[in-house]
C-alpha cells in the first residue's frame, strides 16, 4: 500500500497563519477534520441542471475533485459561481442562485 498524499488549501495552524496550500504525505494519517459541509456540491449540482433543463447526462459532465461542472462544453459552475454567457447560462446561473439559497437554508 502505497502512502497517503493529502493536499489542504487555505489551511491554518495553531497561531492562526494562513497557508495557501499544504500537502501531507504519510503512512498514516490519524485525524481529518471538516468543520462545515461544503455548500457546493458538484454531482448534486449536476443532477439538478440535468433534470431542470431537460438534459442530457452526457451533456453535463462533473469533475468531482476539481469542484466543477460543465453544461454542453460552454458552461463551468464552480462554488464561486457561473462562468459564460447567454440564454442557456443565464438559466444555469438562476438553478445556481435558487441551488445555493437553498442549501444555505438547510445549513443553517
Amino acid at each position: 500500500l502505497s502512502p497517503f498524499l493529502v493536499t489542504l488549501n487555505n489551511a491554518k495552524d495553531n497561531e492562526n497563519n494562513t497557508f495557501y496550500k499544504v500537502i501531507i504525505n504519510g503512512d498514516i494519517i490519524t485525524e481529518i477534520i471538516v468543520k462545515s459541509a461544503p455548500l457546493f456540491e458538484p454531482r448534486e449540482f449536476a443532477d439538478l441542471v440535468v433534470k431542470s433543463l431537460g438534459l442530457r447526462q452526457s451533456d453535463v459532465k462533473v469533475y468531482d475533485e476539481a469542484g466543477v461542472v460543465v453544461v454542453l462544453d460552454k458552461i463551468r459552475v464552480t462554488e464561486a459561481g457561473v462562468e459564460g454567457s447567454g440564454p442557456l447560462a443565464q438559466k444555469v446561473f438562476d438553478i445556481y442562485n435558487d441551488y445555493v439559497k437553498k442549501k444555505k437554508e438547510t445549513l443553517k
